[in-house]
């Protein structure tokens, strides 16, 4: 897949993610200390509840390492993003600053 195809088909997904109400933008996670209950719950409050896919903008290790033990969770940055994981999870989930990167590189 050359370097076109696959910034469309990113494209096409996150519109379709915007379209099914798939995507869901928060404005950090504030994680006082690295506890994967912590990120259950605030998963839980976020309504997530089938598998996700959380964009960071940068590594965030609180963020990444409560989330490593949820099932069905996983997480990446912007800058790894692929079509494989954008259609292996439902839910996307992404903060304030994901979004702007993704705009400047996508948009």
């Amino acid at each position: 897949m050359n370097k076109k195809e696959k910034r469309l088909a990113i494209k096409s997904i996150l519109s379709s993610k915007v379209l099914e109400n798939n995507l869901v933008v928060v404005d950090k996670f504030d994680l006082k200390e690295i506890k994967t209950k912590q990120m259950a719950t605030t998963m839980k409050n976020l309504k997530v509840e089938e598998k996700a896919l959380i964009m960071l903008p940068a590594g965030d290790e609180k963020v990444q390492k409560s989330a490593r033990n949820l099932e069905g969770v996983r997480t990446s940055s912007v800058a790894t993003i692929n079509v494989f994981d954008l259609l292996k999870y439902k839910k996307l989930v992404l903060t304030v600053d994901s979004v702007k990167k993704l705009e400047e590189v996508y948009a």
